[in-house]
């Protein structure tokens, strides 16, 4: 099937309300890196929204309809993850990591703005040079939930996926050239760059 989708986002009076759809001059743009669905397909998020919010769409007869902007970083939002059906994890430009809880269905709910759940400060890489935040994903098949995040200089993040707690930052991979993408499967996270692709094993707490 097919989504149709025409902008713009929760634009005020211009649109359908709540949010600006084009941010003042001074807000730094970046695009959209992101898009995402849960298993159920009942959540459709993108980010590159309005003064990089993320917003979530409802879908009714393929059309995809926005409904919440998810609002909080300051910054483009790199990558998103669904930790559960109803909670997702997201990772931005600005250093932070954020969870949110969205309504069970956006059916019977009118636009509005959700503030995340729990946030934690920039990474102290991100504050002291010009590292970032590049990719989250959930690692599952453990014996409790977790997310990895890894940025620029290839310094992976093992975090509790429900407190964002800091588990272990111990997975430096040294000499890569731009780390921007990860992958998992519940166990395993692999992270590639522009010149190495490398794995780290949450379970040994090992980097290969």
């Amino acid at each position: 099937w097919g989504l149709n989708y025409f902008p713009p986002i929760l634009s005020g009076h211009e649109g359908h309300g709540t949010v600006v759809a084009q941010p003042p001059p001074e807000i730094r743009r970046g695009g959209g890196h992101a898009v995402l669905t849960n298993c159920s397909r009942e959540h459709v998020v993108a980010s590159g929204g309005p003064g990089h919010d993320i917003v979530a769409f409802t879908r009714v007869d393929d059309v995809l309809t926005p409904k919440l902007a998810l609002k909080g970083h300051t910054d483009v939002v790199f990558g998103m993850d669904f930790v559960s059906r109803d909670d997702l994890v997201s990772c931005s430009r600005d250093g932070t990591v954020k969870l949110w809880s969205l309504p069970y269905s956006t059916l019977g709910v009118s636009e509005s703005v959700i503030a995340p759940s729990v946030s934690i400060a920039p990474f102290s890489s991100c504050t002291q040079s010009s590292d970032r935040i590049r990719s989250v994903k959930v690692v599952d098949r453990l014996p409790a939930k977790q997310i990895a995040t890894v940025s620029s200089t290839g310094l992976i993040h093992q975090l509790d996926a429900s407190t964002l707690q800091l588990i272990n930052q111990g997975y430096r991979c040294r000499g890569y050239l731009e780390t921007a993408c990860m992958a998992t499967n519940g166990r395993i996270v692999a992270v590639g760059s522009r010149s190495h692709i490398g794995f780290a094993d949450f379970r040994q707490r090992a980097l290969y």
